[in-house]
């Protein structure tokens, strides 16, 4: 992916996550709370200024009660660039509580 194609994604998902926040009638600093990130780090990914990581991606998804998919909607438009950014065997994530959950697949 090249890094034009890298930040049209991060703007993207900045712009779904920030679409779901307010959908859910959050302001950032409910969000920062339910999901244990800092409201300067999801303004930051909101305007798409910097990558997240899938750790990220799950507590923002978990504490606006969708999943990460809805987040993903619409980022990536070719069938390969979505394929590169599954999540990979074993990876960890987050429930609601915060707590880590191993997913194995």
């Amino acid at each position: 992916m090249t890094e034009i194609k890298r930040a049209q994604a991060a703007l993207r998902l900045g712009r779904n996550i920030r679409a779901a926040r307010v959908k859910a009638g959050y302001s950032r600093e409910k969000l920062s709370e339910l999901s244990g990130l800092s409201t300067n780090y999801i303004g930051i990914i909101e305007r798409g200024m910097k990558n997240i990581t899938i750790i990220n991606c799950q507590r923002l998804a978990c504490a606006l009660s969708t999943s990460i998919d809805k987040l993903l909607e619409g980022v990536f438009h070719s069938t390969n660039e979505a394929r590169n950014t599954t999540c990979p065997s074993g990876c960890i994530l987050f429930n609601k509580t915060g707590e880590c959950e191993s997913k194995e697949h």
